[in-house]
């Protein structure tokens, strides 16, 4: 399960996600998921969300040559 939750997550970093909308799409309630996910991986979906967001902001802030506005 966290595994499916990190694999959607980074499928759809640049979308609008929400714990509703992770939950339906590997088909388990939301608490679950949340509840689930926190013990297992030490964060909530939502800052595993963010904390994926800003690795690869990060990276491209450094190998890239796209602009700060860009990337952001």
């Amino acid at each position: 399960m966290v595994a499916l939750t990190k694999e959607y997550l980074r499928a759809h970093l640049s979308e609008n996600v929400s714990l509703d909308k992770i939950s339906r799409a590997i088909g388990i309630s939301k608490y679950y998921l949340h509840r689930v996910f926190t013990e297992l991986n030490g964060s909530t979906p939502l800052a595993y969300l963010t904390f994926i967001r800003l690795e690869q902001a990060k990276h491209q802030l450094q190998f890239s040559k796209d602009s700060i506005f860009e990337i952001a």
